[in-house]
Formats: structure tokens, C-alpha cells, sequence
């Protein structure tokens, strides 16, 4: 591609919020600080040129910041910074920020097993390069209320990107078999400062049905904000909201400032999971103001004398407000991919999660591709708009949004759209109620194409001249 068509397909997105500064190494780094943030404890603060990973071993191996960089995603207790206490949730809500306990509660009920929660978690750095770090952290056996199971967690980072693999091992050191899951717990802010604007923080998750989420008579306020996918907030209300996610991911948003951190996961199908089968929950405490975003794994018997079971979340972060469509380890998909026809436009909006390249890339209808093009970079702090009239090459039936990381590596796709012929048409369902009255301002019609009007009956097929009659319409149903 010559330099002036590569400048002129840049122009296939417009990129909002801050541009990345280039001039940030891109490298990830790795030290030992004492007293880090005034926390009083040993930290292993964990950078590269997007996140800070802050890592608290000495209180259950536990991740107290995560953080892109405008503010701070997980809670941390003031009360409680620097100590090594016998139970730190005798009256508050702990040491806050991520840890991992075994699920189901209901047979250790409370308080959560102390060695493993809380702690002292040795550490050795297994990798550390500039293009990534990874960190082992070793727990004890815990000998009371779940007597026998060890948590070990390895955390990697990776340069030019918001992503943290987090692999967690859950052994069985007992001398008989268990069963037991692996139970994500992040506590998480619900509002800036002192201000109570708890609908500027939100949780969403990917639901197929009603019938797959419920809650306890408490707990966040939770309803269907696009068609499959759930917005919650903070009520003041304890309790807790139950999930069956659709889709391996949920989302913490701050609206406000447009920063997403998601989770992946896999969902295995056919598994047990805990609560009534859940595999995502969230929880709200009615006293101090905090939520807990909760990934649950499924229960897997566990052999004794040191089997144990795996389960492996990603995390990744970008500068975009909710809602979204779907989420993977490319980025956020806002706006649907679309192409109008009509225009020769495609449209869609998106959030990046790795720093690289977005392209184009033209299938046949046997699904290979025939070319790819308009590239643009981006980055985790910009969001991305596209709005671009194209070219699709000839013998092109469908059009996928492709995301590469900065050594061409391909990540993932972010949605594809089909070259519709002539008599073929797509029509989404609205999700809430449309007038009637010929005036398309309803939100539902930012996803559907316009389609040109040009169809003769009589006689059929004939052209017609575009004086005689222009027109253009929408499905929806």
C-alpha cells in the first residue's frame, strides 16, 4: 500500500477522547516498593505503558490496584492499610480489591477461609522481559474451614496492552477428593468521591433470557438496556443479583470517565456451577457503599494428595462508556458493524483493549478472504468511530472488523456484515416499544441499514430513472 492511500484509509475512523502519548516506553516493568501508595505493606507494582498493577502477597496474594490510569477501579479499606489482622472482615468489608475464595459459600458460610483469603502468599517472578512479566504467587493450606486447599495464582502482563491473564490454581491437599469452584471476588467502587452518582458506575453482563437472572430480594438494580445485554447499579441495598452470562465476559463501567474493565472467561458447557447455576454475580453491600463483581468457576471434583483445577480469567481495560454489544480480547463492540448499500458506508464503534492495527477484511462467499484494507491504529485510550465510505473489492460477501496487536498478530474479530443482495433483507427486533409515524429518531434505528428503493414491479426488474424517483428504507420489527 503506497503512503497516500495508507493516509487516506486512516481516515476510516475518527479517533475520540486522549490520544496515546508514543513517547511512553512500551515496555513492562516490575519492582519491589515498600510502603507503595502509603498502603504500609510490600507491593509488587507491575507497569507497562497503559496499566499499574499493584500486588499485595502478604494479604492473600491480592491485587489492590488495577488501574488505566484516570481512576481507580477497585475499592481499597483505609482502615485497614499496612495490617496483618486475624480476621479483617469482623465488622468491615476486609482489605477490598481482588481475591479468589472457594465456592460454594454455603459450606464454610463465614468468614471466608483465612489462609487462603488473607494470608501470607510467597512470590518469585518466573518472567520478566520488556515484552512481558509473570509472577507466581504461593499460597498455604488452609487448615481450617476448608481444610486441605491451596490457592496458587500466576498473573502475567503483556506491553502495549491493558491485558492481565490471571491463572488460578485451586489444589487439594487433603487425603481424600473435594469438590469445589474457583470464586473471583473484586470489590469495586460505586460512586466518585463523596458524591452519590451511583448511576455513573455500571455493571453489564450478557443474559439470553429473564429466566437466567435473578436475585435474593436485594442487591443492585438490574434491567435489559439492548437487546441480551443487562445494566446494573448500585441501589444501597444489600444483596445479591445471580447471572447465567450468555457470553464469557462482564463488564465494571465508569460512564462518567469512559474507562470499561472487563473480564473474560470460558463457560463450560454442561458444568455445575454454584447459587442455582451461576457464573456471574454481583453483589452490593447496604452500609459501606461498594459492589463486588463476581466470575464464578464451575465445581470440579478434585483429586487428593495435591490434584487440583484451573481457571483462567482475562483481563482488559479501555477508555469507552457502556453499553456494549459484546466484548472479547480485541476490545468493546459499541456500535454494531453496519454497511449501508445505499451509501457504500460502514459504520460501528468500538473500544481497543491492545495497542495495533483495526482492518477491513473482504470474504467471498465461501468465506475466504480476498483482500484486506483500510487499516487505521489505535489504542486503548481512544475510542474508535467508523464511519467510511468503501470500496468492497469485486466478488466480496461479507465485511469483517479485524483487530492485530503491534507485531501483526492477529486478536480477534469485532463483528461482520454481510454484502446483502438485492432480495435479501435484515430487520432487528426494536426491544422496546416504537411509534409509528414515519420518523426513524428511536435509538433502535442506529443499528439498521438503509436500503435503496428501487425495486419495479411492472415491469419487473426495469430501472428506473433517479428524477423520476429516489427513495430508501429501514426494517425493524
Amino acid at each position: 500500500m503506497n503512503m497516500k492511500k495508507k493516509l487516506c484509509s486512516a481516515l476510516i475512523f475518527l479517533l475520540v477522547a486522549n490520544l496515546h502519548a508514543f513517547s511512553i516506553p512500551d515496555s513492562v516493568s516490575i519492582d519491589t516498593i515498600t510502603n507503595y501508595n502509603g498502603w504500609g505493606w510490600e507491593v509488587l507494582v507491575v507497569k507497562n505503558n497503559y496499566i499499574t498493577l499493584g500486588i499485595v502477597p502478604s494479604i492473600g496474594g491480592r491485587v489492590l490496584q488495577y488501574d488505566l490510569g484516570i481512576d481507580t477501579f477497585m475499592i481499597v479499606n483505609p482502615s485497614l492499610l499496612g495490617q496483618h489482622v486475624s480476621n479483617p472482615y469482623s465488622g468491615t468489608y476486609g482489605y477490598g480489591g481482588y481475591k479468589t475464595w472457594p465456592s460454594p459459600q454455603s459450606i464454610w458460610n463465614w468468614p471466608p477461609p483465612p489462609t487462603l483469603a488473607w494470608g501470607n502468599y510467597e512470590y518469585e517472578t518466573l518472567h520478566a522481559s520488556k515484552d512481558s512479566v509473570k509472577i507466581w504467587l504461593k499460597g498455604q493450606t488452609e487448615t481450617t474451614r476448608t481444610p486441605g486447599l491451596r490457592f496458587d495464582r500466576y498473573i502475567t502482563v503483556y506491553r502495549n496492552s491493558t491485558r492481565v491473564k490471571v491463572e488460578t490454581v485451586l489444589f487439594n491437599d487433603d487425603d481424600s477428593e473435594q469438590s469445589w469452584g474457583i470464586w473471583d471476588v473484586t470489590q469495586t467502587i460505586v460512586q466518585h468521591q463523596n458524591d452519590a452518582d451511583y448511576q455513573n458506575i455500571s455493571g453489564y453482563i450478557p443474559i439470553a433470557s429473564e429466566e437466567d437472572i435473578w436475585d435474593n430480594g436485594g442487591g443492585p438494580a438490574y434491567s435489559e438496556i439492548l437487546p441480551g445485554i443487562y445494566k446494573l447499579n448500585y441501589s444501597s441495598s444489600e444483596g445479591k443479583m445471580f447471572s447465567y452470562a450468555s457470553e464469557g465476559w462482564s463488564c465494571w463501567v465508569d460512564e462518567r470517565d469512559r474507562q470499561c474493565y472487563a473480564k473474560l472467561f470460558d463457560i463450560i458447557d454442561g458444568a455445575s456451577y454454584p447459587d442455582d447455576g451461576a457464573n456471574v454475580e454481583y453483589y452490593t453491600n447496604g452500609g459501606t457503599r461498594y459492589m463486588e463483581m463476581e466470575i464464578m468457576g464451575p465445581i470440579e471434583s478434585i483429586a487428593p494428595d495435591g490434584g487440583s483445577i484451573n481457571f483462567t480469567e482475562d483481563w482488559y481495560v479501555s477508555r469507552t462508556p457502556g453499553p456494549m454489544y459484546t466484548v472479547n480480547h480485541a476490545g468493546v463492540v459499541l456500535g454494531e458493524l453496519n454497511y449501508s448499500r445505499l451509501d457504500k458506508v460502514i459504520t460501528g464503534e468500538f473500544g481497543a483493549f491492545n495497542e495495533g492495527e483495526f482492518r477491513l477484511a473482504f470474504r467471498d462467499d465461501g468465506g475466504s478472504i480476498i483482500s484486506t484494507d483500510y487499516p487505521v491504529a489505535v489504542d486503548p485510550l481512544s475510542e474508535v468511530v467508523l464511519n467510511q465510505t468503501i470500496d468492497p473489492p469485486s466478488g466480496s460477501a461479507s465485511i469483517e472488523l479485524q483487530a492485530f496487536d503491534v507485531d501483526d498478530n492477529f486478536i480477534a474479530s469485532l463483528g461482520s456484515v454481510d454484502l446483502i443482495g438485492d432480495d435479501s433483507f435484515t430487520a432487528y427486533r426494536a426491544g422496546s416499544d416504537v411509534t409509528i409515524d414515519g420518523i426513524a429518531d428511536e435509538t433502535f434505528w442506529d443499528s439498521a441499514s438503509w436500503y435503496p428503493l428501487d425495486y419495479v414491479w411492472l415491469p419487473y426488474n426495469d430501472d428506473v430513472a433517479p428524477e423520476e424517483f429516489t427513495g430508501r428504507f429501514k426494517l425493524g420489527w
